[in-house]
């Protein structure tokens, strides 16, 4: 008889440790559960996140482009510019020495 009340108290044990294991199975497969869902989640996320960046360094990319084509455009069209101002000078320099010599030696011709 002591050795059936010995089983039955073992067999409660066990009842109460496989009740706790079971719970804590329970209790770890919905831990399980919410980090899939939280690492789908973030996976996605991050999916999302990659795409975006990927946009906008096309887009960045696209406008540094168009920005060294802008540049060297408006490069260009400041030399154009600048020499023709020089070309300009240039003449209106050359009219007004011509101008000078002439007014100059006028006279001296006038005399010889």
């Amino acid at each position: 008889q002591a050795e059936l009340q010995a089983l039955e108290s073992g067999s409660v044990v066990i009842a109460s440790e496989k009740k706790h294991l079971q719970e804590d199975k329970a209790q770890l497969q919905d831990e399980l559960r919410a980090l899939q869902a939280s690492y789908a989640e973030q996976g996605t996320r991050y999916a999302e996140l990659e795409a975006r960046t990927s946009a906008e360094q096309k887009s960045l990319d696209e406008k540094i482009e168009l920005l060294k084509k802008n540049r060297e455009q408006l490069s260009g069209e400041f030399e154009n510019l600048a020499n023709r101002i020089f070309d300009e000078k240039a003449q209106k320099f050359e009219r007004n020495s011509k101008q000078s010599l002439e007014s100059t030696l006028s006279p001296l011709k006038q005399q010889l």
